[in-house]
């Protein structure tokens, strides 16, 4: 028998021992297949993604389907601090039926960086069951999101500096000062569900400022005049009977998916 020989009988003779051990002792391999499984690293970015998007459909299904207990629950922490479940939940029986035909929403995109995520859906709204033309509205955005304790939420918004010193500076010079009784009132009506809390109300003022740019620079000259006047020997200065309104979106979810409203007298704006 040459050498050739030898070698090609003793890889045929390791073959057949190795089948032999799989076939008597399969558990040997499966039991390293299992090791190998468990060892393998997981995607953690790949979990928080498919988490968040869990998370936003699970806002869309709550707006969709009017499902206020579970909206309120996904309010910003600060929002649910200065509003109770029993105070949302009695207002948002006074919400009235969506103003449109129908609506689907569509995740295109989810990225996760860290603790931040952001979410890109396009809305389609049909104003009226001919979903053509001017009856059909489309928004292709994107909303952004926090990652804390372990669980996707919807992040505190924060008004800018300037919206937020000429939302403070409106509530001194033409709410706190009022000789009408029902400014004070009216304005936390609007602007904190009728809770006296003057922090909620100035904030939510300020991010209705910053959504209409041409709203806080009116406001923005309005109290620079009224600074001017003040420096003057003699004040004469004429105060608005009310501020001057601004766009609003009904809380039966616009093109825009901002849920915001007035649910009685008062505005909860909400926008994913």
């Amino acid at each position: 028998m040459n050498k050739l020989t030898k070698i090609v009988l003793l890889i045929l003779a390791l073959a057949v021992i190795g089948e032999g051990l799989y076939i008597f002792k399969p558990s040997l391999f499966s039991k390293n297949k299992e090791a190998i499984v468990q060892n393998a690293p997981v995607d953690e970015v790949e979990l928080k993604k498919q988490a968040l998007e869990k998370f936003y459909n699970s806002i869309v299904s709550a707006s969709d389907n009017r499902d206020w207990e579970a909206a309120y629950e996904f309010q910003p922490k600060l929002f649910r601090a200065v509003v109770s479940k029993e105070k949302f939940l009695e207002d948002a029986k006074k919400v009235g039926a969506p103003s449109y035909f129908s609506q689907n929403t569509e995740v295109k995109a989810v990225f996760v960086d860290g603790d931040k995520g952001t979410v890109f859906r396009v809305i389609t709204t049909c104003i009226t069951e001919d979903c053509e033309g001017d009856n059909k509205k489309i928004d292709d955005g994107s909303r952004e999101y926090g990652y804390v304790n372990g669980r996707w939420q919807i992040p505190d918004p924060d008004p800018s500096a300037r919206a937020l010193s000429v939302a403070a500076g409106v509530y001194l010079d033409f709410i706190a000062n009022s000789k009408d009784p029902n400014e004070k009132k009216n304005f936390f009506n609007k602007y904190s569900f009728g809770i006296e809390n003057l922090k909620y109300a100035i904030r939510s003022y300020a991010l209705e400022l910053d959504s209409d740019s041409s709203q806080l620079t009116y406001m923005e000259n309005l109290l620079e005049k009224v600074k001017t006047r003040q420096n003057r020997p003699v004040v004469n200065v004429e105060q608005p009977s009310a501020l001057p309104s601004t766009t609003k979106v009904d809380l039966d979810i616009s093109p825009r998916r901002c849920t915001s409203n007035s649910i009685g007298s008062y505005t909860y704006t909400n926008c994913y």
